[in-house]
């Protein structure tokens, strides 16, 4: 049945890449006909998130005529289960907004449980400090550099702390005594480089 108009439709619509890492982009097609008796117009593709990037190789279809999506879905930062929707803006009569998902669940190269952590109530003066976990994929991950970021990050300094064996591996973070007065916002980004599973080196940064 061939509607008056343009219309959209898709071959599949939702992909799931299964476990990934999140230092590796993936990136899958979606194949799409105009099934409708008039030229099918994509206005705009619009991803739920910066992390994903849609293609369109054609953007006017004639009735009859396919075209391909393309997706990429950068897991960069994230953790866990991560579902993503796409929306198709076009002409089409039968759905002018036309969503489709992809679906992942995103390992970490170097799992950090709590990356929001609470300085909790400073003393203007008094140097402070906070600790946290991270368990690296590679045991022997190593840190090439630590930086404080945002707004105080210019406050901050961190160091690695011995931890016995099997235990996680533990940072601190030092902020200065000549912290602001106020409420106090910054960020630890930590640079590193490690073998992935498969046996490559790559650089890793993550941020708490």
């Amino acid at each position: 049945l061939t509607s008056r108009g343009a219309a959209i439709t898709l071959e599949v619509e939702e992909h799931d890449f299964g476990t990934i890492w999140d230092f590796e982009p993936v990136t899958t097609t979606f194949p799409f006909t105009n099934t409708g008796s008039k030229t099918l117009v994509l206005t705009r593709l619009q991803a739920g998130c910066g992390c994903t990037t849609p293609i369109a190789d054609k953007t006017v279809l004639q009735p009859g005529e396919s075209g391909t999506i393309t997706l990429t879905f950068d897991p960069k930062g994230k953790a866990n289960k991560q579902d993503k929707k796409v929306t198709i803006f076009s002409n089409a009569v039968n759905s002018p907004e036309k969503a489709f998902w992809i679906r992942s669940y995103v390992n970490q190269f170097v799992d950090v449980k709590n990356k929001f952590l609470n300085l909790n109530e400073m003393t203007l003066g008094v140097p402070h400090s906070v600790e946290f976990d991270f368990t690296p994929v590679d045991p022997n991950f190593k840190i090439i550099s630590m930086s404080g970021t945002g707004k105080h990050g210019q406050y901050i300094s961190a160091e690695e702390l011995e931890v016995p064996e099997g235990a996680p591996r533990r940072i601190r973070i030092n902020v200065s005594p000549r912290m602001p007065w106020g409420a106090f916002h910054s960020q630890l980004k930590v640079k590193g480089s490690g073998d992935t599973p498969d046996g490559s080196t790559i650089t890793h940064e993550f941020v708490v």
